[in-house]
C-alpha cells in the first residue's frame, strides 16, 4: 500500500470524488440549462427544469428532450427546446398530476418549443393533470403529415383540472394536424 506523505493531496483527491458524486447527471433530476445542450432530461416529482433565454437543448433522433414521470413537476422555457427528429419535445407518459409547463413570459415572447415530426407536448396517459402557459412558440412542423399536435391531450379521459393558458403573445402552431388536441 502506498503511503502518502501529506494529507493535502489525499484530502483533494478525496474531496474531488465526493464533488464528483454529487455532481448531478445529465438527463435525471432538476436541471437549469444556460448554454447549449444535446441531453435529454427527465423531471421526476417535485423537480423543477429551466432553459434560461440564452440556453438551447436540442435533442435529435426518437429520443424526448424532455420526459416528465413524476407529479408536481416544473418546466420553465425561456430560450429554445427543439427536437430535430420524430421524438416529441415534451411527454408525460406515466400520469403525472400538479405538473406546470411554461413557454415564455409577460417579458419574453421569443421563447420556443418545436418539433420537426412529433408532437411538441403530449400528455399520454388517462390520468393527468397540467396547466400550459404559453406566451412564446409551440411549433410542429409535422414532416411526415402524420398528425403530430403542438398540444396533444387526446389521451387524457380522467383527470381533475387541465388547463391551457395561450397569452397574447403565444402561437401554437401545426402543420398538417390540431394545434391543440384536447
Amino acid at each position: 500500500m502506498l503511503q502518502p506523505t501529506s494529507s493535502t493531496p489525499v484530502l483533494s483527491l478525496l474531496a474531488a470524488a465526493v464533488l464528483a458524486l454529487a455532481a448531478p447527471h445529465a438527463g435525471a433530476g432538476s436541471f437549469n440549462i444556460t448554454g447549449a445542450s444535446t441531453s435529454a432530461q427527465t423531471l421526476g416529482a417535485g423537480q423543477s427544469g429551466s432553459i434560461a433565454a440564452s440556453g438551447t437543448l436540442t435533442v435529435s433522433g426518437s429520443t424526448v428532450a424532455v420526459t416528465v414521470n413524476g407529479d408536481n413537476a416544473s418546466l420553465v422555457n425561456l430560450g429554445t427546446l427543439s427536437q430535430t427528429g420524430t421524438g416529441r419535445a415534451v411527454r408525460d407518459n406515466t400520469g403525472v398530476t400538479g405538473l406546470v409547463v411554461t413557454n415564455g413570459s409577460a417579458t419574453n415572447a421569443t421563447a420556443l418549443m418545436k418539433t420537426a415530426d412529433a408532437d411538441v407536448f403530449q400528455m399520454n396517459v388517462a390520468k393527468g393533470g397540467v396547466t400550459l402557459n404559453n406566451y412564446g412558440a409551440l411549433l410542429s412542423l409535422n414532416a411526415s403529415a402524420g398528425g403530430a399536435q403542438a398540444v396533444d391531450f387526446n389521451a387524457i379521459t380522467a383527470s381533475g383540472s387541465n388547463t391551457v393558458n395561450n397569452f397574447a403573445t403565444g402561437v401554437m402552431k401545426a402543420y398538417e394536424a390540431d394545434a391543440v388536441r384536447p
